[in-house]
Parts: structure tokens; C-alpha cells; sequence
């Protein structure tokens, strides 16, 4: 006897998706929708340097839960080497995270890429969200997966990205068609967004300011590495922001 599974994906209204508690008389026992954010910055080089995440659960007016990781770099793990204690890294302290308690966003910081690519990629496990939301798919999946544009079956950051176990998470790089995330829907605001309103720039600050009415500076690269040396802590509340700017353009 011969058994196969398939994946069926059925496109219906946002609104018409919702759980409803059990106490109801037409209550049942899907659970609510849990949508994740995910912002990625990527070096000169298309390394992996900074991730954000915030976690919306259906029905709770707050995030779920907001991360962020920083891989520092020889320049800077050399500079903290020679004055520690002017160094500003110190400001941003590595925290014990617990996705189960509301609390501020945690900022994980190493100076070792793949350490910290597996603490992403379990955290994401961990939130198991239902939509993947990104602001420009083929930018954020390059920065996590770098040069090989691939995440091997049974990884961290395949479990993350996805929920069957045995997928490897791959990306096209002339096409930037992204394979292998099977179990979630990956949600391109950008791609959807021109396609659905005509807009003169499609920039997230401007899509935030046009949607939410409200401001979120776009920092060229050189202002962003100026800020993430000068002010590291800061640097990382922008990146955070940007994921919650992608949060809330998508609740409306």
C-alpha cells in the first residue's frame, strides 16, 4: 500500500479566518492565526548581520513576542577587545528570552554567525507562526541563507522557515523564487502592495506613512553601519522597527 501527503492552500477573506473560543456555541478548537514579522539587514559583503522579529497573535492587542540579532563583527569584537569599557556593544546586553511571558524585545548578540543563525532559526521555530511577513522576501531570505542560497533539511534555520522537517529551504538567485517553506504562508508586502495600489514610491516608510500615518526614517547604508557603530542600541530598536512597521502596514 502506497501513501502520500499533499499540501492544500485555499485562498479566503482575512476576515472570514479566525478562531473561535471554545466556550461559544459555535466554538472550535483552531487555534488563533499567529502572524511573525521578519526583518533581515545583510553586510556589503551579503552576510548575515541583523534580524527583528514581532509576533501578532489573533485577538491580542500586543505583540506576542519581539527579538533581535546581532552579528558582531571583527571590527567591532576588536575594538570592544582593546576598551571594554568604552565600548557601546556593552549597553546592549544578551538577555534569557521567554516567548511565553509579555515583555520588552530581547537582543541576542555573537561573534559567531552560525550560533546565532541556530538561535534565530530554533527562536522561529519556537513562535511557530502561521504567515511569514516580509517586506521584500527575496532580500530577507539572501541575508539569512547568505552566499549558497541554501538551508539543508533538518537545520535550524529550515525548521524555523518551515514546518516539514525533511524541506530544505532554498533560494533562486536570478529569479528570487524562494522553495522549501512548506507549512506557512510567506507574505511579500511590497510584491502585494504594487500590485494592489499605485503608489509613487513603495519604500516601507512611505507605505507606512501612507497607510498608518505615521513616520519611519529611511536610513541610506552608510547612515545605517554610522549608527549601528555609534549607537548600537539604537540601530537595533530601527530594525526592530521595521518589522513592526510590516506588522502594522499589514493589519490594515
Amino acid at each position: 500500500q502506497r501513501v502520500s501527503c499533499a499540501q492544500l492552500e485555499v485562498l479566503a477573506e482575512a476576515s472570514a479566518v479566525r478562531a473561535v473560543p471554545l466556550e461559544d456555541k459555535a466554538g472550535s478548537s483552531m487555534a488563533p492565526v499567529r502572524t511573525l514579522a521578519l526583518q533581515v539587514l545583510a553586510n556589503a559583503e551579503g552576510k548575515f548581520s541583523t534580524a527583528a522579529c514581532a509576533l501578532s497573535v489573533e485577538g491580542e492587542k500586543c505583540p506576542g513576542a519581539r527579538a533581535i540579532w546581532m552579528l558582531r563583527q571583527e571590527n567591532e569584537a576588536a575594538a570592544m577587545a582593546k576598551d571594554p569599557a568604552g565600548d557601546d556593544w556593552c549597553e546592549v546586553n544578551v538577555e534569557v528570552y521567554d516567548p511565553s511571558r509579555a515583555e520588552a524585545a530581547k537582543i541576542f548578540i555573537s561573534n559567531d554567525e552560525p550560533s546565532l543563525l541556530d538561535h534565530l532559526g530554533q527562536t522561529l521555530e519556537l513562535l511557530d507562526a502561521d504567515i511569514v511577513l516580509v517586506y521584500d522576501v527575496p532580500q530577507c531570505i539572501r541575508g539569512l541563507l547568505g552566499q549558497r542560497c541554501l538551508a539543508k533539511a533538518g537545520s535550524a534555520l529550515a525548521r524555523g522557515l518551515g514546518r516539514r522537517l525533511g524541506s530544505e529551504v532554498k533560494l533562486t538567485a536570478k529569479s528570487g523564487e524562494v522553495s522549501g517553506i512548506a507549512g506557512r504562508l510567506v507574505f511579500d508586502l511590497q510584491k502585494q502592495v504594487e500590485k494592489e495600489h499605485r503608489l509613487v514610491d513603495y519604500s516601507l516608510g512611505s507605505l507606512l506613512e501612507h497607510f498608518c500615518q505615521q513616520p519611519l526614517p529611511e536610513l541610506r547604508e552608510a547612515a545605517l553601519s554610522q549608527l549601528r557603530a555609534l549607537r548600537p542600541r539604537a540601530f537595533a530598536q530601527h530594525v526592530l522597527r521595521q518589522a513592526e512597521a510590516s506588522l502594522a502596514i499589514f493589519d490594515r
